[in-house]
């Protein structure tokens, strides 16, 4: 049987996504030798649970508004499957697997490449979950792609300060 998902459920996801980052950047931080990239992944730590809290409060309106009103956030069962399929095909599964990963790793160019591409991934699913969203979930997203390409752009720089000789 498909899975089923509405818009209420995709914020959930969204909130779940969030947390493997928190769990990512939380365990880097403690594994880390590196004190700029200690700094930079509790900086991220801090980003990635705004966003979780952020995206269960909008969960969470979502919900409280589904009995008031009739639910208008049914998906297309095609945009559905691509949703899901991004969300199953992530770096990360849990935040479990998140927090190992990052203990696991063996240096800090390894630790900012993964992050590198989680930040990506996190893109690419809040432009297509925009493309669904209610006004104050698009705003919420917009805000966080935003925060997301910073993101990036600092993990960029450290993979630079990492690449110079001691």
């Amino acid at each position: 049987m498909p899975q089923t998902l509405d818009m209420g459920g995709l914020i959930k996801k969204l909130a779940m996504i969030e947390e493997e980052g928190v769990a990512f950047y939380a365990s880097l931080a403690r594994h880390t030798t590196n004190e700029k990239i200690r700094k930079l992944a509790g900086m991220m730590t801090r980003a990635e649970k705004i966003h979780q809290i952020a995206f269960l409060r909008l969960s969470a309106k979502i919900e409280a508004r589904r009995g008031a009103v009739k639910p208008a956030d049914k998906l297309s069962a095609d945009f559905r499957q691509y949703i899901l399929a991004l969300i199953d095909h992530r770096i990360f599964l849990s935040p479990e697997q998140a927090s190992v990963t990052a203990g696991n790793l063996t240096n800090e160019h390894e630790a900012v490449d993964m992050a590198i591409g989680f930040e990506k991934e996190n893109i690419l699913l809040l432009r297509e979950c925009r493309e669904i969203a209610g006004i104050e979930a698009k705003r919420l997203i917009d805000k966080f792609i935003e925060q997301e390409k910073r993101h990036i752009i600092a993990l960029q720089k450290a993979r630079v300060i990492l690449s110079q000789p001691v």
